[in-house]
């Protein structure tokens, strides 16, 4: 069970792949809008500092969003059948 919830988590499961979310979106392209300017403003060893703290800061970020998601998943089932997610 533990791979097919972190396959979920990870993307490679994408059960409502034709949704979007649109204020995802308009976040993305801020955040993308913001990092390009201000890479651009780096010299090369400043550059290469942020890019490796913003490495390290997504996986940080994606193994606390996984365990948080996995944790959610697993409580919700020790509860047992679930009125907002009921067994087929």
């Amino acid at each position: 069970m533990q791979s097919i919830i972190e396959g979920l988590f990870y993307g490679r499961i994408n059960p409502n792949s034709e949704s979007q979310d649109t204020r995802y979106e308009t976040a993305m392209n801020f955040k993308k809008k913001h990092y390009e300017k201000l890479i651009s403003s780096l010299n090369g060893s400043e550059k290469e500092a942020f890019e490796k703290y913003v490495d390290t800061q997504n996986e940080i970020e994606a193994i606390m969003h996984c365990h948080t998601f996995t944790y959610a998943i697993a409580k919700d089932n020790l509860k047992g059948e679930s009125k907002r997610h009921p067994k087929i």
